[in-house]
């Protein structure tokens, strides 16, 4: 698991967050 892979990773959870944030603000 390389340290690219983590953050992609994390990225795609983050704009998942960010889409379910802004389900919750909506």
């Amino acid at each position: 698991m390389t340290m690219n892979y983590a953050r992609d990773l994390f990225s795609l959870k983050g704009i998942l967050f960010s889409f379910l944030l802004a389900g919750c603000v909506c």
